[in-house]
């Protein structure tokens, strides 16, 4: 029974090798990462991401087949970016990037945070947007984050993570019609414009989905998988 498991452990970790190896060669080519989202606005603003990146192709699950749509019952971003994951790489071979991501305001103690999506979900975002103005009314501090962690699977033995965050505030009312959720609402530190009055280069350049995968890629890059 002892030798069977030292065996597998060793077998384990050669299948976890070849599988680098694998991917290292593959990446000479290109290198199929598979976005973990049914948000095709989060689809999107990946591939404007990685779109200097000709040997990376984007893949949307319905590229790759796969359809799952897992219950996000995690208590941080890092938890629920994990369960996003691992479901779609248990479906594919190729990479898989999964984020979670939210509104996190200071004087509302982080809301919505993890529930950003699910905050009001049957209402519309203008809706949300007024509730929120609702909360902040009789508060002076209006400072905020937007928060993402970036989960890679498929990789190496083990799920890395990648995480960025964007400083602002939240504006007294909603402006701008690019980007998407509460960017008509959230103004960037040294802007005096909100992410949906950005374009979409400005807006990737320093958001928080920007920052993360400005890591991500480095890493692939420092580990010549790109």
């Amino acid at each position: 029974m002892k030798q069977n498991g030292i065996r597998k452990k060793i077998f384990d970790k050669l299948r976890a090798k070849n599988h680098i190896e694998k991917t290292r060669v593959n990446s000479k080519n290109k290198l199929k990462i598979v976005i973990s989202s049914n948000n095709q606005h989060k689809i999107k603003e990946y591939k404007e991401i990685f779109n200097d990146y000709p040997n990376i192709e984007i893949m949307s699950l319905n590229d790759a087949n796969i359809n799952v749509d897992p219950e996000e019952n995690g208590k941080t971003f890092k938890e629920n970016s994990l369960i996003k994951a691992k479901a779609v790489a248990e479906l594919t071979n190729n990479l898989v990037i999964a984020d979670d991501s939210g509104l996190e305001i200071d004087a509302l103690d982080g809301f919505p945070g993890i529930y950003s999506s699910r905050f009001m979900s049957d209402h519309t975002y203008e809706e949300k947007f007024l509730a929120i103005f609702d909360m902040l009314k009789d508060k002076n501090n209006r400072k905020a984050q937007f928060h993402c962690v970036i989960t890679l699977v498929n990789l190496e033995a083990g799920p890395l993570f990648f995480e960025g965050v964007v400083r602002g505030e939240i504006a007294k009312t909603s402006n701008g019609l690019n980007g998407f959720g509460y960017d008509p609402i959230f103004i960037p530190e040294g802007y005096k414009k909100s992410f949906a009055d950005l374009s979409e280069d400005e807006k990737n350049a320093i958001s928080h989905r920007g920052i993360a995968s400005k890591s991500l890629l480095e890493f692939l890059k420092e580990h010549k998988y790109i």
